[in-house]
């Protein structure tokens, strides 16, 4: 098994993922879509609330 140029290039911060993966579904409570997608900032190790 090896990782794909598009994994990498997700990985290695060139690409996202939820460009090409539509996003529609519920979880806990809460309704996530591409567009309301909390995202992860490594640097400050919090999460990015959707724009």
């Amino acid at each position: 098994m090896s990782l794909t140029e598009f994994g990498k290039a997700v990985l290695g911060g060139d690409e996202n993922f939820r460009r090409h993966n539509r996003i529609d579904r519920w979880w806990g409570g809460t309704h996530l879509t591409n567009d309301r997608l909390w995202r992860w900032d490594p640097e400050t190790r919090s999460l990015i609330a959707p724009g």
